[in-house]
């Protein structure tokens, strides 16, 4: 290898990019004189973001010889600080910084991690358990014909265990295969009885392979068994890699899936042709990086002429040029680089906010506004906007004249008093030992505020800051004003159709209220002055009917109802007749228009009044708003069923990077009255089932948030089974009975709807004795009444759960 010089191009060696993570391995050689390079990151990158496929392809590349694009370098400066790596960080002191190649760098890297292997070998993001956040391995049987990869490369993470699909790494496993891969896999090869009892989500990664596999082995077990000599021979290596597979904990265990894998690894590697002979000879090449192969790094110029408009360094300006391309860079993660960039300890304050409420560039963009908004005139009556990325730079580099001293009040903001800001907003929206703590957020949900509505965070946030200005305790509120906080902010991060304006609508008023009125901010006239009509009579807010109107409503229109002939009458038109938006939305019920007129109207005719044919298409709008957000609304669902969520999944944290995808959830959304009697096994409807019932069937009244591993995906079980048969992968979640079942899915044990659920699935059709696609049938026209007023009941019971636990009728006129 070449000596470094500035602006000369080095080849690297895979070994040496995975030592900048992974350190004193015997696997990776360390750093010498003709190997020079030490790179970590500079403060102002971003955390690894590439998905299992992307790390899968480039090690099908690496292992064919493929070129992998180079890895952009510059000279360590202390000044632009050390960004955390995924995997952890060199032994020895860093002479570069790695501005460009950070992905491909920690996808090597994880090639050489060995869950199995020492301590020091192990990931430093690693919890009490010492699990590994995820494991490479290689399948030693041929691709799928239709893939473009050459070897098969298979990724499993804490949060899929069992890894996604082998044809697909971009698609998760089913549901059935997932049950399949614990109860026939993992499970029977644990020899501890506690292990085999625990939740998917803490099974360490040291005792699971990826499910859908044919021969699966450790990639690090193959290149340590190169590594350790690289003039081994073939047998040689296959015997090294015997050996260390003979250390894997489920290797030689005799129940379950597992012995019938092993002996296709163990034919695999004896084959004397095919995959494993061929792995080996192009992993010779890669793995130990002879002349034959090489990652080329550029060498970026001591010396760069500086930027003319901004104090900047300019390596930000080529970070944030270089950073356009690939995995974009961009938003609010790019101003948190830039921020990092100028204030290289930013990290260090700003992750210590970021415990269940939001990821660090959501954290920094939310305190941006904060301090924006204490240097707002007092003639400023909206609330901060969200910074593009130029001005954000302005901003932190001194450069906007109206705000020059931004920086420091934003670091001063971010060390001191922003951490109790934060900490004690995220307590009024989770914390169980506050006042009202029953009507608390599960996690999940206050993760979600902050991401999908951060306007709304804001204006909590902002309360919080001027409570504390106040020299009053937020979190000392009463349980009536933290309900009704919890109402304010939930009615519009969920139903307003304009949240951002539905926030500036009131910002002047909280800006301007004086001490004595803060602790009761969120109540009706506030909410008042967000569902007034903004420009253009544009609906900000949404009017929130009260239960019961919501209620009536659904009897007129459905389960009641006499158009088309009648619900009430099997054989009617109305079963073949009744549409969603035709029935239901297109037109505002009389029951929803009396109640517009005597709570709502007079909020928007005030001041010049509004037109009545303008007045009449806004309750239009504002019902068809309300019952298509609330008809998918499984925010709602979350919140109803928050006791269990936070019993099932006590230490889930949507905070932590690897969980901010909606699919690394523990649990899976159920249908309680089967998909499988609507839709085939391959996924198409059955004909002539009713509109109604399939309109009906994918709202939240017929679905609940259920344990991954305990949901039943083969969908044979009725509404009265699954409630009556208490399975044993529920047991693991805190279910012993029929009502701690009916209590998790909010369904009412033995109520008027149980009655309904049970009778929505004939007991003949369960057994087999009638056809599945008995919906379809006028004959069974008892079983789809029942099932449609088993649903509403639901769907309205959800609401009114939310509606009267976070009193959103004392926000409402």
């Amino acid at each position: 290898m070449n000596k470094s010089e500035s602006g000369s191009v080095i080849p690297l060696k895979l070994p040496h990019i995975a030592a900048w993570q992974i350190s004193q391995h015997p696997a990776i050689p360390g750093p010498d004189k003709n190997d020079p390079i030490i790179a970590v990151l500079p403060a102002m990158q971003r955390g690894a973001v590439w998905k299992p496929k992307q790390v899968e392809m480039l090690w099908d590349s690496i292992v064919r010889g493929f070129p992998i694009g180079a890895f952009f370098l510059a000279p360590y400066v202390d000044a632009r600080g050390v960004q955390q790596s995924k995997y952890g960080q060199a032994s020895q002191p860093a002479n570069y910084h790695l501005l460009d190649g950070q992905q491909r760098s920690t996808a090597i890297a994880l090639g050489f991690l060995n869950a199995w292997g020492p301590a020091s070998n192990k990931t430093t993001s690693e919890d009490s358990t010492s699990r590994v956040s995820a494991v490479l391995w290689v399948d030693l049987a041929p691709a799928d014909e239709k893939s473009d990869a050459e070897f098969v490369f298979r990724v499993v993470t804490r949060s899929h265990p069992w890894g996604y699909r082998r044809s697909n790494a971009e698609v998760t496993l089913s549901i059935s295969a997932i049950r399949k891969a614990l109860d026939e896999g993992f499970r029977p090869a644990m020899s501890d009885p506690k292990m085999r009892a625990l939740p998917p989500h803490q099974i360490p990664l040291t005792h699971v392979w990826p499910a859908d596999a044919e021969a699966p082995v450790p990639l690090v077990f193959v290149i340590e068994a190169l590594m350790s000599d690289e003039t081994a021979s073939l047998d040689q290596v296959t015997d090294k890699l015997r050996a260390k597979l003979a250390s894997l904990p489920f290797w030689d265990a005799k129940e379950g899936s597992w012995p019938a894998i092993r002996q296709k690894v163990e034919e695999a590697i004896d084959a004397r042709e095919g995959i494993w002979p061929t792995l080996v000879e192009h992993l010779r090449a890669s793995a130990t990086l002879k002349a034959a192969y090489g990652v080329p790094a550029l060498i970026l110029p001591q010396t760069v002429r500086p930027d003319s408009g901004l104090q900047a360094d300019p390596l930000e300006t080529l970070f944030i040029r270089v950073n356009q391309a690939g995995t974009q860079l961009e938003g609010e993660e790019l101003m948190y680089s830039i921020l990092k960039s100028s204030w290289t300890e930013a990290p260090r304050f700003v992750e210590r906010l970021a415990h269940r409420l939001a990821h660090p560039p959501r954290l920094v963009m939310l305190a941006t506004r904060l301090v924006l908004a204490k240097m707002q005139r007092n003639n400023d009556t909206r609330h901060p906007a969200v910074p593009g990325v130029a001005q954000f730079r302005r901003l932190v580099h001194g450069q906007d004249k109206d705000r020059p001293d931004f920086k420091a009040l934003l670091t001063d903001f971010v060390q001191s008093e922003g951490k109790a800001v934060f900490e004690e907003a995220k307590k009024l929206l989770v914390d169980t030992n506050l006042p009202g703590g029953e009507y608390a957020l599960p996690p999940v949900l206050a993760f979600e505020l902050a991401h999908k509505s951060p306007d709304v965070a804001l204006l909590l946030l902002y309360w919080v800051m001027r409570m504390r200005e106040a020299k009053l305790a937020p979190t000392g509120i009463t349980e009536d004003q933290r309900r009704r906080l919890l109402g304010f902010l939930t009615a519009l991060a969920w139903f307003a159709p304009d949240a951002d304006n539905a926030v500036a609508a009131v910002w002047s008023d909280l800006k301007q209220a004086s001490p004595a009125t803060l602790p009761d901010f969120f109540a009706r006239p506030a909410f008042e002055k967000a569902l007034q009509l903004g420009q253009n009579d544009k609906l900000l807010a949404c009017p929130l009917p009260t239960p019961e109107v919501l209620e009536a409503v659904v009897a007129v229109c459905v389960t009641k109802s006499t158009r088309h002939g009648g619900f009430n009458k099997p054989d009617s038109d109305f079963w073949s007749k009744w549409r969603w938006y035709d029935d239901l939305q297109q037109t505002p019920p009389e029951e929803w228009r009396r109640w517009f007129e005597q709570h709502v109207d007079h909020i928007w005719q005030k001041g010049d009044g509004v037109d009545q044919n303008v007045l009449i298409n806004k309750r239009s709008e504002a019902w068809g708003h309300f019952s298509h957000q609330l008809w998918v609304k499984k925010s709602l669902l979350l919140y109803v069923q928050r006791a269990w969520l936070n019993k099932w999944f006590p230490d889930y944290d949507p905070s932590v990077p690897d969980q901010v995808e909606d699919k690394n959830r523990p649990w899976d959304y159920d249908h309680i009255h089967p998909e499988r009697y609507l839709t085939t096994e391959t996924g198409r409807s059955r004909h002539n089932i009713p509109q109604i019932i399939r309109d009906w069937h994918r709202s939240i009244g017929n679905l609940r948030a259920w344990p991954l591993e305990a949901n039943r995906s083969d969908g044979d079980l009725s509404p009265k089974t699954k409630f009556s048969k208490v399975s044993d992968r529920e047991r693991r979640y805190h279910m012993t009975t029929s009502q701690d079942e009916c209590n998790a899915s909010f369904v009412g044990y033995e109520e008027d709807d149980w009655d309904d659920w049970c009778a929505s699935v004939p007991e003949e059709v369960e057994a087999g004795e009638q056809p599945v696609q008995y919906l379809a049938y006028a004959d069974y026209g008892v079983a789809r009444q029942a099932l449609v007023r088993a649903i509403t009941t639901r769907f309205c019971k959800l609401y009114r759960h939310w509606y009267e636990g976070l009193k959103i009728g004392d926000l409402m006129p």
